[in-house]
């Protein structure tokens, strides 16, 4: 007799189990959309009504409802199978229902950032160093030359902590068409700041590099450092403003003091002749529409840039002005577009100054030329 009652509740267990899987899932999405949607645990005995609903009607499908099975103790027992696992998926539901997040929009998937603990702690964001772990050939395009690769797998990167991932490949994958002469650039960050990179040499030289309607010339100044292809440059003459994009930059005499390097740049076919017929020119680099990292550690410091009107047409000098008030200014503009002072200048009524300081210095520099 012990035997058989053994038997029973063994066959018991095996069919609740078999005909509880469906109510306990249906329980398990009852408890975790409403808690979810509304906020509110579901009311148990409602789940309990629809998992005996639904097991009764799995049950009578597999013939569990006859007397002969439903009246004995394989009945009760798969019964109680059927409960007790509606009232744990219900309850497991319900807790995930509570902590899932409430949105999740590609944009949060966009903005993940590096993990904690591959930041290093400097400043208020912290940096994070990306080393590129692997170099790959992009599929139709030339495999990359043997000393290319070594130096791509070589590279490492120190970029702002606080930016998504995306915007952190973004970077990496401008400096290295930057630095690097290639065709295309893809790059894969993972959160330990890994870089794999997916690459292509250049197909061409100055004459696939140069926009069309554009034209390519070459003048010899000093330039800024670190400027380099891609990078939208400034042309300052004695008459007049260029700009251009940079194709190239040579290397400059490094036993000379104040060494020039050969600068190519694009530019429009109406400026061709002033470029190449003035000696005398100046280089400057406009920041990308992205990349305001200048403003952004001016102000971390303290500093605001300002324009402040003249006032009056006058003659300034730039030393002069930052001894007596601590502002320092680096541009004079008006009509006839943007100058930067190197000595005394004449500006006129019209015009403005463009200047760096504190709140306090430039509220000096405002009441010296009021």
């Amino acid at each position: 007799m012990p035997e058989s009652l053994l038997a029973q509740v063994l066959v018991g267990l095996y069919l609740g189990v078999l005909t509880g899987v469906l109510p306990a899932f249906v329980s398990w999405a009852l408890g975790f959309s409403f808690r979810y949607v509304t906020g509110v645990t579901v009311p148990g005995l409602g789940v309990v009504v629809v998992a005996a609903a639904i097991a009764g009607l799995s049950g009578g499908l597999l013939g569990l409802l006859d007397p002969a099975i439903s009246e004995t103790p394989v009945g009760i027992v798969a019964a109680l199978v059927v409960l007790m696992a509606s009232f744990w998926a219900h309850n497991q539901g319900d807790k995930m229902g509570e902590v899932f997040p409430r949105r999740i929009t590609l944009d949060s998937i966009r903005r993940r950032t590096i993990a904690a603990d591959a930041v290093e702690r400097v400043g208020r964001f912290g940096r994070v160093h990306a080393t590129v772990k692997g170099v790959e050939d992009v599929e139709g395009y030339p495999p990359l030359p043997s000393g290319l690769r070594e130096k791509l797998e070589g590279e490492r990167f120190s970029l702002p902590a606080d930016l998504p991932l995306s915007e952190l490949e973004t970077r990496i994958r401008d400096r290295l068409l930057s630095s690097y002469d290639l065709e295309t650039v893809d790059v894969s960050l993972d959160r330990r700041a890994n870089a794999t990179v997916t690459a292509a040499p250049a197909l061409g030289g100055f004459s696939r590099r140069v926009p069309a309607g554009q034209r390519a010339v070459s003048v010899d100044a000093l330039v800024p450092e670190g400027i380099d292809r891609g990078d939208s440059a400034v042309l300052w003459f004695p008459e007049r403003t260029v700009e251009g994009q940079v194709l190239g930059v040579g290397d400059g005499n490094e036993d000379e003091e104040t060494p020039a390097r050969r600068l190519t740049v694009a530019v429009s076919p109406a400026d061709v002749e002033a470029v190449l017929g003035d000696s005398e020119v100046r280089v400057g680099v406009r920041g990308e529409a992205n990349g305001r990292d200048l403003l952004g550690r001016l102000k971390a410091a303290g500093f605001r840039v300002r324009t402040v009107p003249v006032g009056r047409a006058r003659t300034l000098d730039p030393g002069e002005l930052r001894a007596e008030t601590g502002a320092q200014l680096i541009a004079v503009r008006g009509t006839g577009g943007v100058r930067v002072p190197s000595a005394s200048l004449e500006v006129a009524d019209d015009e403005e100054l463009l200047a760096v300081g504190t709140p306090e210095t430039l509220r000096g520099l405002r009441e010296v030329l009021a």
